[in-house]
């Protein structure tokens, strides 16, 4: 991640991944690692896609969706919204353990009260 501040003048706060769960890939924000939540085990969520609608700036870019919670304390809900780009690549070789896919998106995490 410092690599992001120096080369870039970046600061990353997170990261963005996918994980495997009952045979399904789960979207995951973790900021555990830097910035204001270093440390904090709650700064994650695993969550599942409630529904998603194409972005009105054309198909080169990445859905936007909403998202829930299916565990962790940073949000209860998740939205991506206002993307660019994002797609990944039609072909992927099967010896990448990852898929990069370059995109600029604004992400919303709600957080409800507790009652």
């Amino acid at each position: 991640m410092q690599q992001m501040k120096d080369k870039y003048n970046i600061n990353v706060e997170g990261q963005h991944y996918f994980v495997k769960q009952n045979d399904k890939l789960v979207p995951v924000w973790d900021l555990r690692s830097s910035g204001e939540n270093a440390g904090n085990p709650n700064a994650i969520v695993f969550a599942e896609k409630v529904k998603n609608a194409p972005s009105p700036d054309g198909p080169q870019n990445v859905d936007w969706v909403e998202l829930k919670k299916l565990s962790g304390g940073l949000a209860n809900l998740v939205y991506r919204v206002d993307t660019v780009n994002g797609q990944p690549p039609s072909t992927v070789s099967s010896s990448l353990d990852f898929v990069p896919a370059l995109t600029i998106n604004m992400i919303f995490f709600i957080v409800h009260p507790r009652q």
